[in-house]
């Protein structure tokens, strides 16, 4: 189910935005895309998904 919402506004904060899947009720405070694919992932601008990663050290 793709329920995710990448800037969802909460009522207790209205001034702060992330993510939140309506689909499992989990909070993501760092959403970014995966360098390569493009997929969400948590963590920091330039992060690897898990597939992406699996990838790159198939190679090595």
């Amino acid at each position: 189910m793709e329920a995710l919402v990448r800037e969802a506004v909460a009522a207790a904060d209205r001034e702060q935005r992330t993510g939140f899947c309506f689909g499992c009720g989990e909070r993501f405070d760092r959403l970014d895309e995966c360098s390569l694919c493009g997929e969400l992932v948590t963590g920091e601008a330039g992060m690897l998904c898990a597939s992406c990663w699996d990838y790159k050290i198939s190679r090595d």
